[in-house]
Protein backbone atom coordinates (compact mmCIF):
# COMPACT_ATOMS: atom_id res chain seq x y z
CA UNK A 1 0.00 0.00 0.00
CA UNK A 2 1.14 3.55 -0.70
CA UNK A 3 1.73 6.09 2.04
CA UNK A 4 -1.09 8.38 3.06
CA UNK A 5 -3.48 9.40 5.80
CA UNK A 6 -6.18 7.11 7.21
CA UNK A 7 -5.52 4.45 4.58
CA UNK A 8 -7.34 1.73 6.51
CA UNK A 9 -9.80 1.77 9.41
CA UNK A 10 -11.04 -1.81 9.61
CA UNK A 11 -9.45 -5.26 9.56
CA UNK A 12 -10.57 -8.87 10.03
CA UNK A 13 -8.63 -12.10 10.61
CA UNK A 14 -9.54 -15.34 8.87
CA UNK A 15 -7.22 -18.27 9.50
CA UNK A 16 -3.62 -17.19 9.04
CA UNK A 17 -4.53 -14.10 7.07
CA UNK A 18 -5.37 -10.53 7.98
CA UNK A 19 -7.69 -8.64 5.64
CA UNK A 20 -7.63 -4.85 5.68
CA UNK A 21 -10.22 -2.77 3.86
CA UNK A 22 -9.61 0.71 2.47
CA UNK A 23 -10.70 3.97 3.98
CA UNK A 24 -8.66 6.32 1.79
CA UNK A 25 -6.51 3.60 0.21
CA UNK A 26 -7.49 2.38 -3.26
CA UNK A 27 -7.80 -1.35 -2.58
CA UNK A 28 -8.03 -4.00 0.14
CA UNK A 29 -5.12 -6.24 1.11
CA UNK A 30 -4.57 -9.78 2.35
CA UNK A 31 -1.58 -10.15 4.68
CA UNK A 32 -0.33 -13.55 5.80
CA UNK A 33 0.49 -13.30 9.50
CA UNK A 34 3.32 -15.86 9.26
CA UNK A 35 5.04 -15.20 5.96
CA UNK A 36 4.13 -11.44 5.86
CA UNK A 37 3.21 -11.88 2.19
CA UNK A 38 0.91 -9.10 0.97
CA UNK A 39 -1.68 -9.56 -1.79
CA UNK A 40 -3.81 -6.81 -3.29
CA UNK A 41 -7.58 -7.26 -3.51
CA UNK A 42 -8.97 -4.90 -6.11
CA UNK A 43 -12.06 -2.93 -5.08
CA UNK A 44 -14.38 -1.65 -7.82
CA UNK A 45 -15.20 2.03 -8.04
CA UNK A 46 -18.95 2.48 -7.42
CA UNK A 47 -21.10 3.26 -10.47
CA UNK A 48 -21.30 6.97 -11.17
CA UNK A 49 -24.18 8.70 -9.35
CA UNK A 50 -24.96 5.63 -7.23
CA UNK A 51 -24.45 7.83 -4.17
CA UNK A 52 -23.98 11.57 -4.56
CA UNK A 53 -21.67 11.87 -1.57
CA UNK A 54 -19.39 8.92 -2.31
CA UNK A 55 -15.81 9.83 -1.39
CA UNK A 56 -12.73 7.82 -2.33
CA UNK A 57 -11.26 9.13 0.95
CA UNK A 58 -13.94 7.44 3.10
CA UNK A 59 -14.74 3.98 1.77
CA UNK A 60 -15.09 1.33 4.53
CA UNK A 61 -15.31 1.50 8.33
CA UNK A 62 -16.49 -1.97 9.47
CA UNK A 63 -15.71 -5.55 8.45
CA UNK A 64 -16.85 -8.92 9.79
CA UNK A 65 -16.08 -12.59 9.21
CA UNK A 66 -18.99 -14.94 8.55
CA UNK A 67 -17.77 -18.47 7.83
CA UNK A 68 -15.30 -18.28 4.96
CA UNK A 69 -16.56 -14.91 3.83
CA UNK A 70 -15.78 -11.39 4.95
CA UNK A 71 -18.29 -8.56 4.72
CA UNK A 72 -17.19 -4.92 4.62
CA UNK A 73 -19.59 -2.03 5.26
CA UNK A 74 -18.99 1.36 3.73
CA UNK A 75 -18.92 4.86 5.13
CA UNK A 76 -19.73 6.47 1.80
CA UNK A 77 -19.19 3.35 -0.34
CA UNK A 78 -22.76 2.57 -1.50
CA UNK A 79 -22.68 -1.22 -1.19
CA UNK A 80 -22.00 -4.05 1.23
CA UNK A 81 -18.95 -5.97 0.01
CA UNK A 82 -18.70 -9.75 0.34
CA UNK A 83 -15.26 -11.36 -0.14
CA UNK A 84 -14.96 -15.15 -0.39
CA UNK A 85 -11.58 -16.06 1.13
CA UNK A 86 -11.54 -19.46 -0.63
CA UNK A 87 -12.32 -18.32 -4.17
CA UNK A 88 -11.31 -14.67 -4.05
CA UNK A 89 -14.67 -13.70 -5.58
CA UNK A 90 -16.17 -10.35 -4.57
CA UNK A 91 -19.89 -9.62 -4.57
CA UNK A 92 -21.49 -6.22 -4.01
CA UNK A 93 -24.97 -5.80 -2.51
CA UNK A 94 -26.82 -2.53 -2.94
CA UNK A 95 -30.43 -3.53 -3.61
CA UNK A 96 -31.42 -1.60 -0.50
CA UNK A 97 -30.00 1.71 -1.75
CA UNK A 98 -33.09 3.23 -3.43
CA UNK A 99 -35.27 2.39 -0.44
CA UNK A 100 -32.84 3.72 2.13
CA UNK A 101 -32.24 6.88 0.08
CA UNK A 102 -35.94 7.65 0.42
CA UNK A 103 -35.52 7.62 4.21
CA UNK A 104 -32.83 10.31 4.38
CA UNK A 105 -33.67 13.07 6.85
CA UNK A 106 -30.56 15.26 6.88
CA UNK A 107 -27.78 16.54 4.65
CA UNK A 108 -25.01 14.53 6.33
CA UNK A 109 -22.64 12.92 3.80
CA UNK A 110 -21.99 9.77 5.81
CA UNK A 111 -24.10 6.89 4.49
CA UNK A 112 -23.22 4.36 7.21
CA UNK A 113 -21.19 4.24 10.40
CA UNK A 114 -19.88 1.51 12.74
CA UNK A 115 -21.94 -1.66 12.37
CA UNK A 116 -22.53 -4.62 14.68
CA UNK A 117 -22.69 -8.34 13.83
CA UNK A 118 -25.17 -10.55 15.71
CA UNK A 119 -25.34 -14.18 14.57
CA UNK A 120 -25.84 -14.08 10.79
CA UNK A 121 -26.97 -10.47 10.59
CA UNK A 122 -25.32 -7.09 10.26
CA UNK A 123 -26.92 -4.12 12.00
CA UNK A 124 -25.79 -1.01 10.15
CA UNK A 125 -26.63 2.49 11.44
CA UNK A 126 -26.95 5.37 9.01
CA UNK A 127 -25.70 8.90 9.45
CA UNK A 128 -28.56 10.17 7.30
CA UNK A 129 -31.36 9.90 9.89
CA UNK A 130 -33.06 7.48 12.27
CA UNK A 131 -32.24 4.54 9.98
CA UNK A 132 -30.92 1.05 10.75
CA UNK A 133 -30.20 -1.36 7.88
CA UNK A 134 -30.38 -5.04 8.87
CA UNK A 135 -28.58 -7.31 6.38
CA UNK A 136 -28.67 -11.12 6.52
CA UNK A 137 -25.26 -12.44 5.44
CA UNK A 138 -26.70 -15.90 4.68
CA UNK A 139 -29.83 -15.08 2.67
CA UNK A 140 -28.69 -11.60 1.52
CA UNK A 141 -32.13 -10.29 2.45
CA UNK A 142 -32.42 -6.91 4.15
CA UNK A 143 -34.76 -4.86 6.29
CA UNK A 144 -34.82 -1.14 6.99
CA UNK A 145 -35.99 0.01 10.41
CA UNK A 146 -36.75 3.55 11.53
CA UNK A 147 -35.79 4.10 15.16
CA UNK A 148 -36.44 7.19 17.25
CA UNK A 149 -37.75 10.53 16.14
CA UNK A 150 -34.56 12.46 15.47
CA UNK A 151 -32.94 13.57 12.25
CA UNK A 152 -29.32 13.59 13.43
CA UNK A 153 -28.37 10.06 12.38
CA UNK A 154 -26.33 7.44 14.22
CA UNK A 155 -22.59 6.98 14.61
CA UNK A 156 -22.42 3.41 15.97
CA UNK A 157 -24.44 0.53 17.40
CA UNK A 158 -23.78 -2.19 19.96
CA UNK A 159 -25.80 -5.13 21.32
CA UNK A 160 -26.10 -6.12 24.99
CA UNK A 161 -27.71 -9.52 24.39
CA UNK A 162 -31.22 -8.14 24.57
CA UNK A 163 -31.31 -4.56 23.28
CA UNK A 164 -29.41 -2.52 20.72
CA UNK A 165 -27.82 0.80 21.71
CA UNK A 166 -27.40 3.47 19.03
CA UNK A 167 -25.08 6.42 19.53
CA UNK A 168 -25.82 9.85 17.98
CA UNK A 169 -23.71 11.11 15.11
CA UNK A 170 -23.96 14.73 16.19
CA UNK A 171 -26.11 16.34 18.87
CA UNK A 172 -28.82 13.72 19.33
CA UNK A 173 -29.60 11.25 22.10
CA UNK A 174 -28.53 7.68 22.74
CA UNK A 175 -31.29 5.25 21.75
CA UNK A 176 -31.93 1.86 23.38
CA UNK A 177 -33.99 -0.30 21.02
CA UNK A 178 -35.54 -3.75 21.27
CA UNK A 179 -35.78 -5.46 17.89
CA UNK A 180 -38.57 -7.87 18.89
CA UNK A 181 -40.95 -5.30 20.36
CA UNK A 182 -39.86 -2.27 18.36
CA UNK A 183 -39.91 -0.19 21.54
CA UNK A 184 -37.13 2.28 22.25
CA UNK A 185 -35.92 4.50 25.07
CA UNK A 186 -34.24 7.87 24.62
CA UNK A 187 -31.28 8.82 26.83
CA UNK A 188 -30.33 12.47 26.55
CA UNK A 189 -29.36 13.33 30.14
CA UNK A 190 -25.63 13.76 29.53
CA UNK A 191 -23.48 15.14 32.37
CA UNK A 192 -23.59 18.93 32.71
CA UNK A 193 -19.90 19.28 31.87
CA UNK A 194 -20.08 17.02 28.81
CA UNK A 195 -19.43 19.01 25.64
CA UNK A 196 -20.32 17.29 22.39
CA UNK A 197 -18.10 17.72 19.37
CA UNK A 198 -19.46 17.99 15.83
CA UNK A 199 -19.53 14.21 15.79
CA UNK A 200 -20.86 13.77 19.31
CA UNK A 201 -20.18 10.07 19.95
CA UNK A 202 -17.54 8.29 17.89
CA UNK A 203 -18.26 4.74 19.08
CA UNK A 204 -20.36 2.71 21.50
CA UNK A 205 -19.48 -0.73 22.92
CA UNK A 206 -20.97 -3.21 25.38
CA UNK A 207 -18.41 -4.55 27.87
CA UNK A 208 -18.97 -6.42 31.15
CA UNK A 209 -22.64 -5.42 31.53
CA UNK A 210 -21.79 -1.79 30.75
CA UNK A 211 -22.46 0.36 27.68
CA UNK A 212 -19.49 2.64 27.07
CA UNK A 213 -19.56 5.77 24.90
CA UNK A 214 -16.50 7.20 23.20
CA UNK A 215 -16.88 10.94 22.42
CA UNK A 216 -15.80 12.18 19.01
Amino acid sequence: PSNGKRLFRTMTICGDDLYVFPFSAENAYKINLHTKKVECIKIDTPPKNSYDHYSSQAKFLSSFRYGQKIFAVGVTYPAILEYDVETGIIQYYSEWLPEIRACFKNKEKVLFRRAEMVMNKLYIPSGRGDILLIFDMFTKEYEIRRIGIGEDGFSAVCYDGNDFWLAPLSMGAVIRWNEKTGKYTVYDNFPDDFVKADHGINDIVFWHDTVILFPG
